[in-house]
């Protein structure tokens, strides 16, 4: 049994470490104005839909409530689908880790004038106004309560 926990750990670990790597170079290539978009036609319902029943799995194991109220009018847009896709799965994953086992997240989208509008929320403990800006600097990690006691 300890094994396969030490196991799991390492995987853990590497499958995070993989993601950080592949941050870095996102970003380097993003500065370096060397990133290149695949654009192509996306239907938003449907890969909203999509990445939700992804993370399903995590919503389960924390007994989270997880309400989708996706419009069902969304028009397609014209989008790089990897990169669209890593947005909303890491807004998602990101209000599962940070939510108390047991609370409640979901995901909001519609359209809004010429615009998607899409929000995800969360019953946890939040982040405090002195953080709001940080939150969109490369790397940047608040530190909670909640976080530190996991």
């Amino acid at each position: 049994m300890k094994q396969k926990r030490y196991v799991n750990n390492v995987l853990t670990s590497g499958k995070h470490l993989l993601l950080l790597i592949n941050q870095i170079l996102n970003m380097a290539k993003l500065e370096a104005g060397k990133m290149t978009l695949q654009l192509s036609r996306l239907p938003m319902k449907t890969l909203l839909t999509e990445i939700s029943l992804l993370v399903a799995d995590m919503v389960g194991k924390k007994k989270l409530a997880m309400l989708l109220e996706i419009s069902d009018n969304l028009p397609d847009i014209e989008a790089d689908e990897l990169k669209v896709r890593e947005v909303i799965y890491n807004l998602l994953s990101n209000v599962i880790k940070f939510s108390s086992d047991g609370g409640n997240i979901g995901m909001r989208a519609r359209q809004a004038d010429t615009e998607i509008e899409i929000v995800v929320w969360d019953t946890g403990v939040g982040i405090a106004p002195e953080n709001m800006e940080k939150i969109f600097e490369g790397f940047f990690r608040v530190d909670t309560p909640f976080f530190a006691s996991n």
